[in-house]
């Protein structure tokens, strides 16, 4: 599935907020579950704001085997964030990528 409507939206304003997705659906005849589905489903589509910066933190077997669980540990600890959160601050949004 490959939306430009919500590539745009993103690339404007960060994400793709729900309160928007009754509108999306009418403008690609999808109903809003089918919008909200795709945009769960695809890990490039956000429905909060983000940071102004975005660490990505690799969560398959091969990264772990390389040490990522340790950096996850303290990067969670020191930015006070767990996956899918931003700093207070605004400026650190924590993504992991990959599945363990």
């Amino acid at each position: 599935f490959r939306s430009p409507l919500l590539h745009a939206i993103q690339d404007d304003i960060g994400y793709v907020p729900e309160i928007i997705y009754p509108d999306i659906s009418k403008a690609l005849a999808l109903s809003v579950a089918e919008v909200h589905g795709v945009v769960s489903f695809y890990h490039h589509f956000r429905t909060h704001p983000i940071g102004k910066h975005v660490l990505q933190i690799c969560r398959a077997e091969s990264c772990q085997a390389m040490g990522s669980e340790k950096l996850e540990a303290e990067l969670k600890s020191g930015l006070g964030v767990d996956y899918h959160q931003t700093t207070q601050d605004g400026k650190v949004t924590l993504l992991q990528i990959g599945r363990a």
